[in-house]
């Protein structure tokens, strides 16, 4: 017996030492950058922990809707090491073809990769520069979204708007344009003709919409002075992506200072929404033509004092219609996009933040089906 005890004494010394070894073990970071096939940034760094000597594990390497190209025969050292992961969409055009019939709508927006902001809000406060990737998403309600795994072009993209005319997916943005048949090569269009021969200092939020007689159209808000903002329509070849003809929309009432324009037409109408950089508010108004609109309202939205909207979309979802639209306040914190349903043009219901694994930001939709 006392033989026994000696041993179980001795086995459990034995496994207190290893656990205190264990747990004393120095452990150490790997930080990663994964990037797709065109090489841009998917996810925001990624920081992983593991004691030094140890493998990093193929597990911690997992994207959803990705595969490795290849894994990286790594140990944690004493020193935190960093290393670029490269990825490809684990879907075929084929697979990715079939999938996009199973939703009926897909969105386009940004996601700010810069590390340290958060899901649910933002705060650019202590950041020197910001990262924007273009992101597209799939859903068949309009509040919860999946996002598309592809290859992604690695350029800045904001406030893109997406449309599909023929075979090509068109993708418009504050900065420039592109297109797509399979979403994983990239066109981009070069000198579109968004500023012709440099009249204006700054062109925001561009968005290509139909007009009654079949034809396309690009609106977008233009200003001379870099400060005082007015809408514009332009023509659209989807043949070339050819911008063309820059024409001032005509908007009635006191309206100054329009950006971020939505022009939808239907049943005979013309409906622009738009944001009143004057009173920090969403307005709507009618138009016959396309270039001269009317009735000019503000829009009441079920938002708090000091929170402010920009970005409105609109879509026709079943019997209701979604507005939606980018959220901050004052302080420069951003919510991210949120969804109201309409009634005779008002928000009838409670907001609801889109629902996706980042935080979406000024947000377009197409309607697949």
């Amino acid at each position: 017996m006392k033989f026994r005890r000696k041993m179980m004494l001795v086995v459990g010394v034995l496994i207190l030492m290893g656990a205190g070894t264990w747990l004393l073990w120095p452990q150490s970071t790997i930080s990663l950058t994964q990037v797709d096939q065109l090489g841009t940034q998917i996810q925001p760094v990624k920081t992983v922990e593991g004691r030094v000597g140890s493998r990093l594990e193929r597990q911690q390497l997992t994207e959803a809707g990705y595969q490795l190209t290849a894994a990286p025969n790594l140990k944690f050292r004493t020193a935190p090491q960093a290393i670029v992961v490269r990825y490809r969409p684990t879907l075929t055009s084929q697979q990715l073809q079939h999938k996009l019939k199973n939703y009926r709508y897909i969105g386009a927006s940004f996601q700010v990769l810069n590390t340290g902001l958060g899901r649910h809000e933002q705060n650019y406060n202590r950041l020197a520069n910001e990262m924007d990737r273009m992101r597209l998403l799939l859903s068949n309600d309009g509040i919860h979204w999946d996002r598309l795994a592809v290859n992604y072009p690695n350029i800045a993209v904001r406030d893109p708007n997406i449309i599909k005319i023929g075979d090509r997916w068109w993708i418009i943005y504050t900065a420039g344009l592109m297109w797509t048949t399979d979403f994983q090569k990239w066109h981009q269009v070069i000198n579109a003709g968004l500023n012709p021969n440099g009249q204006f200092q700054k062109v925001w939020a561009p968005e290509i919409y139909r007009a009654a007689d079949g034809t396309y159209h690009v609106v977008s808000a233009n200003s001379t002075d870099g400060m005082t903002f007015q809408l514009y329509s332009y023509g659209f070849s989807p043949q070339t992506g050819v911008i063309t003809d820059p024409q001032p929309v005509n908007v009635a009432g006191d309206f100054p200072n329009l950006i971020d324009p939505h022009i939808v037409y239907r049943q005979g109408i013309y409906e622009l929404w738009a944001k009143d950089e004057q009173r920090h508010q969403l307005v709507r108004a009618v138009s016959a033509d396309g270039m001269t609109f009317t009735g000019t309202q503000p829009v009441a939205l079920p938002i708090r004092s000091g929170e402010v909207p920009e970005g409105p979309t609109e879509l026709d979802h079943g019997k209701q219609h979604l507005l939606y639209f980018d959220l901050y306040d004052q302080h420069e914190t951003f919510y991210g996009v949120q969804a109201v349903v309409l009634k005779d043009d008002q928000a009838s219901s409670k907001r609801v933040s889109l629902q996706a694994d980042f935080l979406v930001r000024h947000f377009s939709v197409f309607a697949m089906r």
